[in-house]
């Protein structure tokens, strides 16, 4: 299709998997930066790319760039301040969601250092989600690049979902799985990942609050001196 271009198609030959697939073509990647998207993105706006790019040369503490459109930006991530500086992106800190906007198989741009120190790679995860809460443990921060209008193209077009019941066998079976070991281990998990994002919310309002109290006790030594003055008085 472009034949002026080195592209190199893979073929697994047997299937592999998304994340085992990935890791496959990540074990063939020779230069700094990958660029990872699906064939159902639409990408419009010039120089996307090079500026995601650009800010992960800027800010060390970026690991991985979202190109997604603003347009989809979730409603937590929309009230977060926009980074000031000649690149417009938002940083997205751990404590912004339970379990996701830590990481995204949706177009992004990131370090292959980065990734090599995921040991086993992705395939050690069994789900994005999973992956996403490995680096929230770690205190990750993702950044969204802002104006970049990389839109998907393929809702509605994917064959995985779950059809309607055509009848009382197909209902029984739903229910069967739905309260099966596998969904009680799911809810398990749920209310583990809960637990910890709570806890990751009262860690850094910890801080937080630490920080504005040793600010304000520095800020105004002439007040607490007035006040020992006046107690000694």
């Amino acid at each position: 299709m472009f034949p002026q271009l080195p592209i190199e198609v893979i073929v697994n030959g047997c299937n592999l998997g998304q994340h085992r697939s990935i890791d496959r073509a990540y074990a063939l990647v020779q230069t700094k930066y990958i660029l990872h998207l699906e064939d159902d993105w639409r990408f419009c706006t010039p120089g996307v790319v090079k500026r995601a790019l650009e800010l992960l040369e800027r800010d060390a503490s970026v690991y991985l760039v979202q190109l997604r459109t603003d347009a989809d930006m979730p409603r937590p991530l929309r009230r977060l301040p926009v980074v000031p500086g000649p690149i417009r992106y938002k940083r997205i800190p751990p404590s912004v969601h339970r379990v996701w906007h830590s990481f995204t198989f949706n177009p992004t741009v990131k370090r292959l250092s980065d990734y090599r120190q995921l040991d086993g790679g992705y395939a050690a995860f069994p789900t994005e989600a999973e992956i996403s809460l490995h680096y929230k443990r770690r205190g990750a921060v993702m950044a969204w690049l802002l104006e970049t209008g990389v839109t998907h193209i393929g809702d509605g077009r994917s064959n995985f979902g779950h059809a309607a019941p055509a009848c009382l066998g197909d209902l029984v079976g739903m229910l069967r799985r739905f309260f099966s070991a596998r969904t009680v281990l799911k809810w398990k998990r749920s209310a583990i990942r809960r637990l910890e994002h709570l806890n990751r919310l009262w860690r850094q309002g910890s801080g937080i609050r630490t920080v504005v109290e040793n600010n304000s006790s520095r800020a105004c030594p002439s007040q607490n001196n007035a006040h020992q003055e006046e107690r000694a008085g």
